[in-house]
């Protein structure tokens, strides 16, 4: 990496998990608690937001920089594009290729990481949300691609029965990914449901295996400390 990009990320090195958690909190959040009309304008500077502290966090080197982006740069575009808040199918499938790689890049800092610090923490705090992230742009694409993918119960129906809230796929997505299942949103297509199904079965998966994970590490720890 060259030395301005170097000091361009140094300042944020030592709480760059922290900030990328914030930012996938912002994310998910707003589509939820505000209104549609600002709803439109907030989600692409969230985003590029987000893309740009996924980037400053996970890029540490020039190819991963590069890489990243390629993979970032369409997606920010196509938030941007009128009508703006409208993501089209390109934007979200470019999206979640963009997630999905900063959700391999920081799982493999957690991997070769050898101590359970606040960063391993954090960044773990980050894979989860990156899951449902993840997960709520696939399951808008299944309902571009197949409309009438989910079911919604009617309380989250607008006048002219299409879903009230564009945060609907993000709750959908953490009501999954935590296996609540309150059944007022349900798939309804073979895609939809294998979504679900594999959404659900990774969440329970991730848990169980990082936990164990940072438990062996910390136990490691414990057991080195001890022995100095």
């Amino acid at each position: 990496m060259s030395p301005f990009i170097d000091r361009m990320l140094q300042p944020s090195m030592s709480i760059r998990f922290q900030i990328l958690f914030v930012a996938l909190l912002l994310m998910l959040a707003a589509p939820v608690v505000l209104p549609d009309r600002l709803v439109e304008y907030v989600i692409p500077a969230l985003f590029t937001v987000l893309a740009l502290t996924a980037l400053a966090t996970v890029a540490k080197k020039r190819h991963t920089l590069i890489v990243g982006m390629l993979l970032a740069v369409p997606a920010i575009v196509s938030h941007w594009l009128p009508p703006i808040g409208q993501t089209s199918l390109a934007g979200n499938i470019s999206g979640d290729l963009f997630l999905i790689w900063v959700t391999i890049s920081v799982l493999l800092h957690i991997v070769r990481s050898d101590r359970v610090t606040t960063e391993t923490l954090f960044g773990v705090a980050c894979v989860y949300l990156l899951l449902a992230l993840i997960w709520a742009l696939a399951y808008g694409i299944a309902d571009m691609l197949q409309p009438g993918t989910l079911r919604y119960g009617e309380g989250l129906l607008g006048p002219e029965g299409d879903p009230s809230s564009r945060g609907l796929y993000s709750y959908f997505s953490f009501v999954t990914l935590t296996t609540l299942g309150y059944g007022d949103i349900s798939p309804v297509t073979d895609a939809g449901r294998m979504l679900a199904m594999l959404e659900a079965t990774l969440g329970q998966l991730f848990l169980v295996i990082v936990v164990a994970r940072l438990v062996g590490m910390h136990t490691a720890q414990r057991i080195a400390a001890m022995r100095e």
